[in-house]
């Protein structure tokens, strides 16, 4: 009976490791799913039709105190970059419409994208187990940069990442654009 419940319980821990190891989990270096969400104009937002800049994907609830006081920051940086280098997406966890137009009202001008996962479906392909959750992905459309449950005092840690690959960014795209304009 021992050897029994024994190998029981080693067949349900290899198979509960396998199922852990099939989760989707998005990491520097990936390729993040494509298709963020809709916004509330019904828009589909996909990565790859922003390729080229760096993009800041973002998932919270409004239940989320940390969440609350990171949008109208991101929202701020999304007002000072052109939005040819630079895009936030703020993705709203589990909340409806509803919701999301309340919370946007109070943020006053948006300037970042707003979307919705009602049900869950995109932060489960992104591996999002917690909130806040926050992907940067650079211009080569890779994920350069993952922050959980990061504080309101990593906030400006975080802006400054994201500022050095502003930099980074501008001074490859000059040095590519000079090629080109020299016939390099």
């Amino acid at each position: 009976m021992r050897k029994i419940i024994l190998t029981i319980i080693i067949i349900l821990s290899v198979s509960i490791t396998t199922y852990a190891d099939k989760k989707p989990k998005v990491g520097v270096g990936d390729v993040p799913p494509d298709y963020v969400g809709k916004t509330l104009d019904g828009e589909k937002v996909y990565l790859s039709e922003h390729k080229g800049k760096i993009v800041v994907v973002t998932f919270w609830a409004s239940w989320c105190a940390p969440c609350r006081k990171e949008l109208p920051i991101v929202n701020l940086m999304q007002s000072q970059v052109p939005n040819d280098e630079f895009l936030v997406v703020g993705v709203n966890m589990k909340e409806d419409k509803k919701t999301l137009k309340w919370l946007k009202k109070g943020l006053g001008e948006t300037h970042m994208m707003l979307t919705l996962d009602k049900k869950g479906r995109i932060s489960k392909k992104f591996g999002v187990k917690g909130i806040p959750h926050m992907f940067i992905v650079g211009p080569d459309g890779k994920v350069a940069a993952v922050h959980v449950g990061y504080s309101e005092n990593s906030i400006m840690g975080i802006s400054d990442e994201i500022n050095d690959m502003l930099r980074s960014a501008r001074v490859t795209r000059n040095l590519t654009e000079n090629d080109v304009s020299t016939g390099r």
